[in-house]
């Protein structure tokens, strides 16, 4: 009788708890949404474009990177530019100096990198302090290390027209990126 007991009691507790002994349906996926998840706070800005490139290092050894452009944004009479230098390689470093510096004899900036206004096919060049420095991130002691990447910055005069290239020193460019308004 003890027995029937709690087999009866084990029996009803099943019962009233919903187990049916049985694996459970899988649930209906979720239907798609129009809007992608949005990002994590504080994850990197997605890119507005992007340049992959393969170039050599100071050791001549092959590095594949990827130039993110994150934003180009006017401010009245000045224009900013956001790049992500990532170095894609397994295994070399990268130093962005030389490549990026304009003339001959390398300033280790971003003097190199320029603004192709798309209506009048003028060259604007990095913005200059008053002692003659380029207003941009100095990059002589930048190292981007296999896998990972860097920010830089850079301002320019506004150009006229609302999009422009944007020349990466000899490395390449990067086409028609629209200039937003601050």
């Amino acid at each position: 009788m003890r027995r029937t007991t709690a087999l009866l009691a084990a029996a009803l507790l099943l019962t009233l708890s919903g187990c049916t002994g049985a694996d459970p349906a899988p649930a209906a996926p979720a239907p798609p949404s129009a809007a992608p998840p949005s990002a994590a706070p504080g994850a990197p800005a997605p890119p507005v474009a992007s340049l992959e490139i393969a170039t050599s290092n100071a050791q001549d050894q092959v590095v594949t990177l990827r130039f993110d452009v994150v934003s180009l944004e006017r401010d009245g009479a000045d224009t900013r530019l956001a790049l992500r230098i990532a170095n894609l390689s397994d295994e070399f470093e990268y130093r962005p100096g030389a490549d990026l510096s304009a003339g001959a004899i390398s300033d280790f900036t971003l003097s190199g990198v320029s603004l192709i206004d798309l209506t009048t096919d003028l060259r604007h060049l990095v913005l200059t302090d008053t002692a003659g420095g380029c207003v941009c991130s100095d990059v002589g002691s930048t190292t981007v290390p296999a896998g990972s990447a860097v920010d830089v910055r850079a301002s320019y005069p506004s150009p006229a027209a609302d999009e422009v290239d944007i020349q990466l020193g000899e490395l390449g460019i990067v086409p028609a990126i629209a200039v937003s308004d601050r």
